[in-house]
């Protein structure tokens, strides 16, 4: 899959807050609020957030570093793209 395509499975999945971090190792927590071709459209919300959204450019996501919070599960789960597999790889964290 394309790397907009695996965010935008990876957005369907999260179906919410979710955490990754950027090749400058910026850590990120928030909210994917769009998928575009080139860039996400991202939210970091909660009361320490910015109520800006930031267009962030998909080449400087960080793809080893996706999370998303499970109620289910009660933790973050770190969710790995497995080409070969075409399926998510999840783990607790």
């Amino acid at each position: 899959m394309k790397p907009e395509e695996i965010l935008e499975a990876f957005w369907v999945l999260a179906e919410g807050r979710c955490a990754f971090n950027l090749k400058n190792s910026t850590h990120l927590e928030g909210y994917i609020l769009e998928v575009a071709d080139q860039h996400i459209i991202f939210g970091s919300g909660g009361p320490l957030g910015s109520d800006k959204e930031q267009h962030i450019p998909i080449e400087e996501i960080d793809f080893a570093t996706l999370f998303f919070w499970s109620e289910k599960a009660g933790c973050y789960l770190h969710a790995k793209w497995q080409e070969t597999l075409n399926a998510w790889e999840l783990t607790p964290t």
